[in-house]
């Protein structure tokens, strides 16, 4: 008895379906991976942020491919980042986002007196650890006291010969109306133009393997 052509159809497209989502993984995977060790290691260039607290590279969470409920021909996958300013960095290469401050009159900008040798403040301009601070000409200023820890702004005057004194006037934030952020990775030209080209060469050798 021949075999029923609609039903030898409806199996090619549910195979042909799950290898091309099958491929779509492999390339998802490959850009996950992109992302994380081109574009979110390392210093900050035209094309990466530096690496700081390794939260957003963390955060970077992937979508398997899966067909759309409504049009199950329609295979899709995506990667976003899980935390809420990864919006400032991405985007069209040479856009900027400025920032401002939501229910403050100003934003806090953390000097390196301020921050781990990583780059991570190590505390909001409220924080405790500071003791006392004082305010003057739009600059939250503090006194080393020996905070747990070795901030970059220490790091770098010990570098240079001019070790931070005990109870020596150190800048710690600097207060401003708003900044701007230039953002440095264009999901566009970073991820799907680079990525297109690797699946469909995938998708020749692999996903058409039907029968």
């Amino acid at each position: 008895m021949a075999k029923d052509p609609i039903a030898t159809l409806t199996a090619l497209e549910k195979n042909l379906v799950k290898q091309v989502a099958g491929v779509l993984n492999k390339t998802l995977a490959q850009v996950v991976r992109k992302l994380q060790t081109q574009h979110l290691t390392g210093g900050t260039t035209d094309t990466a942020l530096g690496k700081r607290s390794g939260t957003l590279s963390r955060e970077i969470i992937p979508t398997p491919a899966h067909a759309d409920a409504a049009s199950p021909t329609l295979i899709t996958a995506a990667v976003h980042a899980g935390v809420k300013y990864a919006g400032v960095h991405f985007g069209p290469r040479g856009s900027m986002v400025t920032i401002t401050p939501k229910n403050k009159q100003f934003l806090a900008i953390p000097t390196d007196f301020a921050k781990t040798p990583a780059g991570v403040a190590k505390g909001g301009p409220l924080d405790p650890i500071w003791g006392p601070t004082f305010i003057n000409k739009g600059v939250i200023f503090g006194y080393h006291g020996g905070q747990r820890g070795v901030t970059e702004g220490v790091r770098q005057r010990n570098a240079a010969g001019q070790a931070v004194k005990k109870g020596e006037i150190i800048p710690l934030f600097i207060l401003k109306k708003s900044v701007v952020v230039k953002r440095r990775i264009d999901p566009h030209i970073d991820l799907i133009l680079w990525a297109k080209p690797r699946f469909l060469a995938d998708l020749k050798k692999e996903a058409l393997k039907v029968g």
